[in-house]
């Protein structure tokens, strides 16, 4: 055991990786949080300087570029950096779920897991997939994708050139009577034109433009 004896909120201990000169290149700080004993670990990187670089606090919470994590793990870059990012990669060239981010929910008789990935069923696209069965780990049939060309399928994988479309089940736009219609369909509250609402109106294969 490394100890201090000061007992003080702010007090460390630390244990730092030095080659031969007197400037570490690593450390692992305990840090007393709370003259109660509450107390955070640190870890520290040199890079000019030592600085900080995780914590993981006395509520169990991680952070990566904070002192002070307000979830179970929190990650702060500099602003406008790539460095606040997370990246979920996988090397293989194969599938698998470890290149995607796995949720999932309180293991019961109902819940579904979900994968957001990319590449993952569709070349090129994001996904957002359920499990094909409670618990599952098999994520094979997505319920959105997201081409590179930023076009939208909801119940498809391929939503060709259009920038929304949706498979499956019709268009529910607020909240009309009856819901639903059915596969190619929309059912809306209301319908504008250039900010004028329509009473009255056709939707026909030949229209030719005119009211």
């Amino acid at each position: 055991a490394i100890v201090n004896p000061n007992s003080a909120a702010g007090t460390q201990v630390s244990l730092a990786f030095t080659p031969n000169t007197n400037i570490p290149l690593a450390k692992i700080s305990g840090i007393r949080t709370y003259a109660d004993g509450r107390s955070d670990l640190a870890f520290y990187t040199w890079n000019s300087s030592t600085q900080e670089r995780m914590r993981i606090d006395s509520s169990g919470n991680v952070g990566i570029g904070t002192t002070t994590p307000s979830n179970q793990l929190a990650v702060v870059g500099t602003s406008g950096s790539a460095l606040s990012s997370i990246r979920v990669n996988s090397s293989a060239s194969t599938q698998s779920v470890r290149s995607g981010l796995w949720l999932s929910g309180n293991q019961s008789t109902s819940h579904y897991n979900w994968l957001l990935a990319s590449q993952y069923n569709v070349s090129g696209a994001f996904e957002i997939t359920p499990s094909t069965a409670v618990d599952g780990s098999t994520f094979s049939t997505p319920a959105v994708v997201v081409t590179s060309s930023g076009n939208v399928g909801i119940g498809t994988t391929d939503p060709g050139t259009a920038k929304l479309s949706v498979q499956g089940g019709g268009l529910v736009v607020g909240a009309p009577t009856g819901g639903d219609k059915g596969t190619g369909t929309i059912n809306a509250t209301a319908v504008y034109d250039d900010n004028v609402l329509l009473t009255d109106y056709v939707f026909d294969k030949y229209f030719d433009g005119e009211v």
